[in-house]
């Protein structure tokens, strides 16, 4: 077996355990690879030649930063070298002359206290954009539906541009005070450049994110015990991981950390020695995370197990359900925008019951059972969303009943399936296969003499010929493949708007067929 077949084997093998969709871990190493982007001293670096006239300024900030790391005064090199550097690129950029554009650009945010260094950070990441190749294509047209959310600690567009439906929670305000649903969500830990002063950049910036680190840690927790995370942009050396994975280890425990090999994928670039997957176990202090441990330059086979990925439910209706839950949960507004009904019956259900659960805009008679004229009214305009199987199984058979005439319902069987139907729908869809069908003897009689006075043999003839209110009764003038389907709706639509809605259809049989006609030659005719 190859590299690409091992490694996709090994994470599709992970994911469909899981039964759920992974959460992308993602660090600058992907943003790097897909937006040119720098790393986190190579970012520093950049701000130093770009802001500062001391083409050493750099280099003298990270001997002292990584001689205080070596003496045990910062934990980490890099946020002290942006302590070190910052009091001199903020003056620069306050003062010097060539960032005049700078201060006129940002005059309001810099008057509002936002630290200059970050809004300059910010104004060079929004102009990164996303590369075109096969890697991204998987990623941004499979996998969006694939996964149930991105983690990272960028500052980039990268996670936003990828999965633009998902809703984003930047800094650790919103983690710790957000509602989160944990589907089709992006968790910005370390702030973004959508919002500058979020940004963990100096050592002042670390020392208040690791003070919340802990209950970060226990908010996200649900993420790393119940879902599959995959690891990417990250090397196992990095500190702002590690710190992450011990204070994950810490909180699972020993006795549930070896679990985790079956849920974490860490996917490494780099070319591996033997075999490019196997499962190794991470130390951080007196605690230790198992994992799956990839090595590759190819990320290909990673994307391409996500997006190959089946399960039940796709992450935004996930997130829509538990945000609607959570509001009816914890509020009791009669404002609130979700509504709910049936749950005072619930006792009453028995264990074969089907039970449908959904979303929906509220509109007039939410709650109750479609009538004959709405199931005519969708017909045209097709704006009810109603579920086309609950239509077929269960509004159908009882609206028959008082409706011998027949019903529009070739929409709903096509939408619906292959769900087992109902006699009175087979005894209607058995007795009418063709145009003619729909018409009584009085109006076949009268269809050759409605044809001779027609010049336009199609719908804006018959207007042409019978006027506006009349067109609609005369379609049996027309061969069925005279009939544009398209006019036919656009014509229904102004009867039936001009006529006051609803009320138009009620006890208008010749409206009613033409609607019937116009189901059956869009959704039922072979």
């Amino acid at each position: 077996m190859g590299e690409h077949d091992a490694i996709k084997g090994k994470v599709a093998e992970i994911l469909a355990g899981a039964n759920c969709y992974p959460f992308l871990f993602i660090g600058s190493g992907l943003s790097m690879r897909y937006m040119g982007t720098r790393n986190w001293a190579g970012l520093l670096e950049w701000v130093c030649s770009e802001t500062l006239d001391d083409e050493f300024a750099f280099a003298r900030a990270r001997a002292k930063a990584r001689n205080a790391e070596r003496n045990g005064e910062v934990d980490d090199a890099m946020p002290y070298v942006a302590t070190l550097i910052e009091d001199d690129v903020n003056a620069a950029l306050l003062s010097g002359e060539r960032f005049d554009w700078f201060r006129k650009r940002y005059a309001n945010e810099l008057k509002q206290g936002v630290s200059p260094v970050k809004q300059f950070i910010a104004d060079d990441l929004a102009k990164a954009t996303v590369a075109d190749c096969v890697e991204v294509d998987v990623l941004s047209s499979g996998c969006p539906g694939k996964v149930s959310g991105v983690i990272t600690t960028n500052y980039d567009h990268l996670a936003e541009q990828l999965f633009p439906q998902s809703d984003v929670f930047v800094g650790g305000d919103d983690l710790l005070f957000g509602e989160m649903s944990y589907s089709a969500e992006i968790y910005k830990i370390h702030g973004s450049a959508s919002r500058p002063d979020t940004m963990v950049l100096d050592q002042a910036d670390y020392t208040a994110f690791r003070d919340k680190q802990a209950y970060l840690a226990a908010k996200i927790l649900t993420v790393f015990v119940e879902y599959p995370i995959i690891f990417l942009g990250y090397s196992l050396r990095d500190p702002d991981m590690r710190s992450i994975l011990g204070s994950i280890a810490k909180c699972v425990g020993p006795d549930r950390a070896e679990m985790l090999a079956d849920r974490f994928v860490f996917v490494e670039y780099g070319d591996s020695a033997g075999d490019p997957v196997r499962t190794m176990s991470q130390e951080f202090g007196a605690n230790s995370i198992a994992m799956t441990h990839v090595v590759t330059r190819d990320f290909l086979p990673v994307f391409e197990a996500v997006a190959e990925t089946e399960t039940r439910y796709d992450p935004r209706v996930v997130r829509k359900l538990r945000q609607s839950v959570y509001e009816i949960a914890s509020h009791l507004d009669p404002a609130s925008t979700v509504v709910t009904s049936g749950f005072s019956k619930l006792d009453n259900l028995s264990d074969d019951d089907r039970v449908i659960i959904g979303f929906n805009a509220v509109r007039e008679g939410f709650g109750k059972i479609p009538t004959a004229e709405d199931l005519y009214y969708d017909a045209v305009f097709d704006d009810h969303d109603f579920n086309a199987s609950l239509v077929v199984g269960d509004y159908l058979p009882k609206l028959l009943k008082s409706n011998p005439g027949g019903l529009p319902m070739r929409k709903y069987l096509r939408d619906a399936g292959g769900i087992p139907l109902d006699e009175r729908i087979v005894k209607d869809l058995d007795k009418r296969t063709s145009m003619s069908a729909f018409l009584n003897d009085g109006i076949r009689r009268s269809a050759a003499g409605w044809r001779e006075r027609l010049r336009d043999f199609s719908i804006d003839g018959l207007v042409e010929a019978f006027g506006f209110d009349e067109a609609h009764t005369r379609l049996a003038a027309l061969e069925p493949s005279e009939i544009d389907l398209d006019q036919l709706q656009g014509h229904l639509e102004q009867v039936i708007t001009r006529g006051g809605g609803r009320d138009a259809i009620e006890g208008n049989p010749e409206l009613k067929r033409a609607i019937r006609i116009l189901d059956f030659l869009r959704f039922g005719a072979e």
